[in-house]
């Protein structure tokens, strides 16, 4: 008598079902992992461009301040600060359509931020803003950072990069 066995010998169609399977999951990861790495390179590539945008503008904006600023000691030298119509002129004379510079004074004896006098700017300043002016630099801190800028002649230990704010002026500006 004659056994036979029963092998089920597998067929070529269910291991190409079955390759096909693992493949179209192995594919759909890799694409999942590529949406999702993508936009985070991106991202960080961005986020690198921008901090480095800023602080070259920060950089641009303090040195433009620092040339301003010795652009007109000659002038403040020569006319003091007795003679406002002066120092009005340089002013306008070294601010640029995009660039508003404000004067101030403070004298020795005043030690707070309180102690600061409006003397120039360009654009000018009209007499009804002074004081919404003045309440505006209070309430961004820019009187206090100047009163203690007032106060060395170096930077403080630590200090490497000039602080920026955005400012409107009363008139909207």
């Amino acid at each position: 008598m004659k056994v036979q066995a029963k092998t089920k010998i597998p067929t070529p169609k269910a291991g190409r079902v079955r390759q096909k399977g693992s493949s179209l999951v192995g594919r759909l990861g890799v694409l999942i992992a590529i949406f999702v790495a993508v936009p985070l390179i991106l991202y960080t590539q961005f986020l690198t461009a921008d901090r480095d945008q800023q602080t070259l503008l920060l950089t641009s904006v303090h040195e433009q301040g620092r040339l301003i600023a010795e652009a007109l000691r000659p002038t403040l030298i020569q006319a003091g600060i007795a003679k406002p119509p002066a120092l009005g002129d340089a002013v306008e004379r070294l601010a640029g359509e995009e660039t508003a510079v404000k004067l101030l004074f403070r004298p020795a004896a005043g030690a707070d931020s309180a102690g600061f006098f409006f003397v120039a700017s360009a654009p000018p300043v009209a007499i009804d803003f002074l004081d919404a002016e003045r309440d505006r630099l209070v309430e961004l801190g820019v009187l206090e950072k100047l009163t203690k800028s007032c106060e060395f002649t170096q930077p403080p230990e630590g200090v490497t990069q000039p602080s920026a704010l955005r400012y409107t002026t009363p008139a909207g500006h």
